[in-house]
């Protein structure tokens, strides 16, 4: 049933989930609440639930795959900017030393 979904409605409907209030969605989407409220009409509509009780009480099982999912995104995520930090460090060290012996050399 989530596949006839939008992406606006995953979105909607993932932000619903993880229970961030309508009032935060409307701002982090940047539209009007009354927009969202539209919006979660319609998807409560197309999942056969009438109100977030019955959302969490059908979905949310769902809920907890998409946050070790994103756990291990993020994770994988620092580990990248780890290795970006670790390689850069590196060729600013290995530039430095490379300074260093040639200065050396025109100095004596």
């Amino acid at each position: 049933m989530r596949d006839d979904l939008t992406p606006r409605q995953q979105e909607l409907f993932s932000m619903l989930l993880r229970g961030i209030s309508p009032k935060d969605i409307a701002a982090h989407l940047n539209i009007a609440y009354n927009t969202l409220l539209y919006h979660q009409k319609k998807l409560y509509c197309k999942l056969g639930v009438h109100n977030i009780q019955e959302l969490m009480a059908k979905y949310s099982h769902e809920i907890k795959d998409e946050v070790e999912n994103d756990a291990a995104m993020e994770s994988s995520t620092i580990t990248i900017h780890k290795g970006v930090l670790l390689g850069t460090f590196g060729i600013i060290l290995g530039l430095l030393i490379v300074t260093i012996v040639l200065l050396s050399k025109l100095t004596f």
